[in-house]
């Protein structure tokens, strides 16, 4: 009888192996499947987050009167933002670097680099350029007049 009883427990070692490890290569198809999906969804939701950033970018530079494009969502891919095309976009609107800073929202050394091709917008900004094409000379001087920022007032001396 022990021989019995020895054969049986092995085989029903074996079956039970077997079954783990069907239930293990299941669960493990199931789990890279999960992580696939999880992947996907964490670069959706990256996604959502930069096209967040920028539409706050543009709300903020629409509170402060900055230009930015008519719609908030609208990314142009497309269109073509050159170190030269930069300068000459600036000098038909005939405004300055620290003007056309002022009008997108940026520093004027961050327009500096655009013009010398050491840097590049970012979307945000990009899109407030790319709706300042559309605006004429006269345009861009009644917005540089909204958000003209008040200089601070020099102490005079008395002289005595």
């Amino acid at each position: 009888m022990g021989k019995l009883t020895e054969v049986l427990q092995a085989e029903i070692t074996r079956l039970a192996r077997r079954e783990i490890k069907q239930s293990a290569l299941s669960l493990a198809s199931n789990v890279t499947a999960l992580k696939r999906s999880v992947s996907k969804v964490l670069q959706a939701l990256a996604t959502l987050e930069r096209k967040l950033d920028g539409q706050m970018a543009a709300l903020r530079a629409l509170q402060t009167g900055q230009v930015v494009a008519e719609d908030l969502g609208a990314e142009d891919k497309q269109s073509r933002l050159s170190a030269g095309l930069l300068k000459k976009l600036r000098k038909r609107l005939k405004i300055s670097q620290m003007e056309l800073a002022r009008l997108v929202g940026v520093s004027h050394p961050a327009v500096a680099a655009w013009e010398q091709g050491r840097a590049k917008p970012r979307e945000s900004t990009r899109a407030a350029i790319i709706a300042l094409r559309a605006l004429s000379p006269a345009q861009i001087r009644a917005k540089l007049a909204g958000t003209a920022r008040p200089r601070a007032r020099k102490k005079s001396k008395k002289t005595k």
